[in-house]
């Protein structure tokens, strides 16, 4: 189950990194700061996150393959999505790290 928790967290970042790289090439900045970095973050979640669900999901259906766990991965999705504060603040605080 953590391997599959930390798979999960790891597919989050990419997703949310990619939307990352697009904002700063979009905004023509090397860095966000903390605030545009929260608001993205928060713009993600209200309005991407059944689309980071599905990624989450078919990504690992795509790499576990016959191993995938549908009721693990809801688990998961459920613990992750039922406290959004939590899971911002670890991407925001992952990303400035990244940035310095």
């Amino acid at each position: 189950m953590n391997n599959l928790a930390d798979m999960v967290k790891d597919i989050t970042y990419f997703y949310i990194k990619y939307y990352y790289e697009k904002e700063l090439a979009d905004t023509k900045q090397s860095k966000l700061s903390e605030n545009e970095l929260k608001n993205m973050i928060n713009k993600l979640y209200l309005e991407k996150s059944s689309d980071l669900k599905k990624y989450i999901r078919d990504t690992l259906k795509e790499n576990l393959k016959e191993n995938y766990s549908s009721f693990s991965t809801e688990n998961i999705l459920l613990e992750m999505f039922s406290d959004p504060e939590y899971s911002k603040h670890r991407v925001c605080l992952e990303i400035l790290e990244f940035q310095k």
